[in-house]
């Protein structure tokens, strides 16, 4: 009879900032946040177009991060530069810059940039962050996307269908080579734990951006919510902290 895997890491339920967290000494952060301020403001000033085309350019920078935080695919980087100034068109990808079909990767791409485009209009017009939202965000960077790896009852990977928009039924814990597991938050405990997420957040409104965001990054990931796509969620969850 086989053991039962050990576990490196036992899920438990997310916690608040701490006051630990909250006397962190942020000064640094704080003349960098000023710097970017006055940078985006004279460009602003100066020509609202090149503002605009920036913003597009970054965007188009975050979406081709979040697949490779996923491993959806690998890219080059003189695709990568190059997909970034002028956008995602097929036409800009050699099939050997990358382990995608072309016409894929462009189509997982466009998913990422309509989810980051999304979250900066939810930004702008101060729409709160709901369960709702965060459903809507993940059908979106997933759209495309519509298998994902799983091991079965005898611990052999499979491909499944991926679930859109929707939590996990099934545990996502993942294990290393040596067998050791790190546990996520089981799939019956998930809904709870994502009405915590918001609720903390809420009362966390007033901390400081960067602490906020980066504690809703990895509360997140630490529930693991989704059957994929977590770690690139977790990403865009930040640019709405």
């Amino acid at each position: 009879m086989e053991s039962a895997p050990e576990i490196g890491y036992k899920w438990k339920p997310i916690q608040p900032l701490s006051q630990d967290d909250l006397s962190l000494d942020l000064s640094e952060f704080e003349s960098v946040r000023s710097a970017w301020a006055e940078a985006h403001n004279k460009l602003k000033e100066s020509s609202p177009e090149n503002l605009k085309a920036f913003n597009e350019r970054l965007a188009r920078h975050w979406s081709i991060e979040t697949g490779i935080l996923e491993r959806l695919y690998d890219i080059d980087r003189g695709t990568t530069l190059l997909l970034i100034e002028h956008g995602f068109v097929v036409d800009y990808v050699d099939r050997a810059a990358t382990n995608k079909e072309p016409e894929e990767l462009i189509l997982i791409l466009r998913d990422h940039k309509a989810a980051a485009d999304l979250l900066q209009d939810c930004v702008a017009d101060n729409r709160p962050l709901t369960i709702g939202l965060i459903h809507e965000l993940h059908s979106i960077l997933t759209r495309h996307q519509d298998m994902v790896d799983a091991l079965d009852q005898f611990g052999k990977r499979i491909q499944v269908p991926l679930l859109k928009g929707a939590f996990k039924k099934s545990p996502n814990n993942p294990q290393r080579e040596d067998g050791v597991v790190h546990e996520y938050c089981p799939p019956v405990h998930v809904a709870a734990e994502m009405d915590q997420l918001i609720h903390l957040y809420g009362k966390h409104a007033a901390v400081n951006p960067l602490l906020l965001a980066t504690w809703l990054h990895h509360r997140f990931t630490q529930i693991h919510p989704y059957q994929d796509g977590n770690g690139s969620y977790g990403q865009f969850l930040c640019m709405a902290g």
